[in-house]
């Protein structure tokens, strides 16, 4: 990975995360795509420590770095919805969002494995619509979660 895109993969995600809650919120605007260069140091600095802690889980073994990304998986949801919030504080947040929800989660994001099946069956077309479909699901899932803890 470029430095390039480690740069600009924080923006992009906390904007999507910021854009995709806004949609389940029915405030969606396009600008809210690039949200995360408003805080720019905040999602560079969360999606440097999330890819670090989940490579240092990982590199411990395999199954328990595959949990600890589902404990942090809604760290940039977090950031998007309170800018306020350091990298640490919402990798925090996030794991203590998921304690109880990893399950859940797990189950929400099986759910959508026919439908790559079929997206991979028509060359990657039909991930036009089920990727922003995933994105809502997993916004849909933080608004849950949230409301929960």
């Amino acid at each position: 990975m470029t430095i390039f895109s480690w740069i600009f993969s924080g923006p992009m995600t906390v904007g999507l995360a910021a854009f995709f809650i806004c949609v389940i919120d029915d405030q969606a605007r396009f600008s809210q795509m690039f949200y995360g260069f408003n805080c720019f140091g905040k999602s560079v600095g969360a999606y440097f420590m999330y890819n670090l802690f989940i490579l240092l889980w990982t590199l411990l073994l395999i199954i328990p770095g595959i949990i600890k990304s589902y404990s942090y998986a809604m760290t940039f949801y977090i950031i998007a919805d309170d800018p306020e919030t350091g990298p640490i504080q919402a990798i925090t947040r996030s794991r203590a969002m998921m304690a109880g929800n990893k399950w859940k989660y797990f189950r929400l994001q099986w759910r959508f494995f026919g439908w790559v099946l079929l997206c991979l069956l028509t060359l990657g077309i039909g991930f036009i619509w089920l990727g922003p479909y995933m994105s809502t699901s997993m916004a849909a899932f933080y608004r849950d979660v949230e409301a929960g803890a």
